[in-house]
């Protein structure tokens, strides 16, 4: 017995006529009755009664055509599943996030579930390290992140979504908090907080050669590990620090984030998977942000 099999013997029973069902399924009517008298054969029972006049279900063949029909409707669903499956259409993606991503992704991700309703979205919010780490060993499919932090990693593909300018990161009552923009120059003799080397350590040297290449050395006075903690402390006015701009949204009244003038400060937002993952839900999700993105007039590039 097989799927063609018992199509024929569905489309039979719903036309109770052997030409009008040859004619649906587009097969010799001789074919038809052949394939009929085939599963009859086989199953060892009579699902027709055939008069010259009419064609009727036996009890056996009514019975047939319930399970018949609930088989083929499955059958017609897993083939549809496993198709989308092969397409990326249903599955699951796992997205890391870590702030980068503010300015964008709530427009994505509703877009995205309403485009693809049988795609399972999970989306962890993980500090800079541990999203690098998630990466690599692929507990995550893809993370938006810096740049500078993966850009080393053979492992990992990165494309960058937008360029962010630095910017400074003081106290609302800080001497300079109302300078409409700074010198890297004029930070010389300040106190600052840098995110430890430990949690972002190529965000951390960015920083101290940014500082080298202005003329001076940086007076490190502390490395939070968390960005939160990084921020409670410029608030309690123990230094200042060189941020990302998307950190503003962050922010409180009781912090201040002042331009550089230094145009070339800036840090490549990326997103980023591993270079080995085969879920082929990546780049559809990845076309889907390209085209977003172009909506806000900044194309994505390709590293």
């Amino acid at each position: 017995m097989d799927t063609r099999q018992l199509r024929s013997f569905i489309a039979v029973a719903q036309h109770l006529n052997f030409t009008e069902a040859a004619k649906h399924l587009h097969l010799a009517q001789s074919s038809l009755s052949r394939q009929i008298a085939e599963l009859e054969k086989e199953l060892g029972v009579t699902l027709f009664y055939r008069t010259n006049r009419a064609v009727q279900l036996t009890s056996a063949g009514t019975l047939m055509l319930k399970e018949a029909t609930a088989l083929i409707s499955r059958i017609d669903e897993l083939t549809e599943q496993t198709r989308k499956a092969n397409s990326g259409l249903i599955g699951s993606l796992k997205i890391g996030c870590q702030g980068v991503e503010k300015y964008f992704f709530p427009q994505l991700a509703k877009h995205f579930r309403q485009a693809y309703a049988n795609i399972n979205v999970t989306i962890d919010w993980l500090s800079i390290k541990a999203l690098t780490l998630a990466l690599i060993h692929e507990h995550i499919d893809v993370g938006f992140t810096l740049e500078l932090e993966v850009q080393n990693n053979p492992d990992l593909i990165s494309k960058v979504i937008y360029t962010d300018p630095l910017v400074v990161m003081m106290p609302y009552d800080h001497p300079l908090a109302k300078n409409s923009s700074i010198s890297l120059a004029s930070l010389a003799k300040e106190p600052f907080l840098i995110l430890s080397r430990q949690e972002c350590p190529s965000g951390f040297q960015n920083t101290v050669r940014l500082c080298i290449d202005n003329g001076f050395s940086p007076d490190i006075v502390s490395e939070p590990s968390s960005l939160e903690a990084l921020m409670l402390l410029v608030e309690s006015g123990l230094g200042i620090s060189l941020i990302s701009q998307h950190i503003e949204a962050y922010g409180n009244s009781n912090l201040r984030f002042i331009p550089l003038t230094e145009k070339e400060a800036t840090i490549n937002i990326v997103v980023c998977w591993h270079r080995k993952n085969t879920n082929p839900i990546i780049p559809i999700f990845i076309n889907e942000l390209d085209q977003l993105l172009l909506s806000y007039n900044k194309p994505a590039t390709s590293q």
